[in-house]
């Protein structure tokens, strides 16, 4: 019971966390093709208070909370990675919590789901009664 509890949870996390890291990386793809490289390369670069201020005043409030979630969640992996290229910063960050998130909780959920199964201990069913007029098994008179 508590186990399908927590597989549930886990399938659920790896789901919703891989949907904001691959939407947050799909919304910086759209708006990097109609912005100039210059303003997202400042604003992709560790964004610093004021930078992320200026994000916020040109995003919806939708899309600054997809950019915050992903924020967070991208945080062990923001200094795998440190170049001008404002593609490799985002993607690499991007490519490593799909793989802990999507791919590790997601086998983590199987595993213990497989587990959870190999744990419990079915017994045996009694053997059939044996049918009326029929001599008893050698050794059980």
């Amino acid at each position: 019971m508590v186990c399908a509890m927590v597989v549930g949870i886990l399938r659920g996390v790896a789901v919703i966390a891989s949907a904001v890291i691959a939407l947050s990386f799909v919304l910086f793809a759209v708006e990097e093709g109609h912005h100039a490289s210059e303003r997202q390369r400042s604003a992709v670069v560790d964004p610093g208070p004021d930078q992320e201020r200026a994000r916020a005043a040109g995003h919806t409030t939708a899309r600054e909370a997809v950019d915050d979630a992903n924020d967070v969640l991208l945080r062990p992996f923001a200094g795998i990675v440190h170049t001008r290229s404002g593609w490799a910063n985002r993607g690499v960050p991007a490519f490593f919590g799909l793989l802990v998130y999507g791919f590790g909780f997601a086998f983590l959920a199987r595993l213990i789901d497989v587990r959870s199964h190999t744990l419990v201990r079915h017994h045996a069913p009694p053997p059939p009664p044996a049918p009326a007029g029929s001599a008893p098994p050698p050794g059980k008179a």
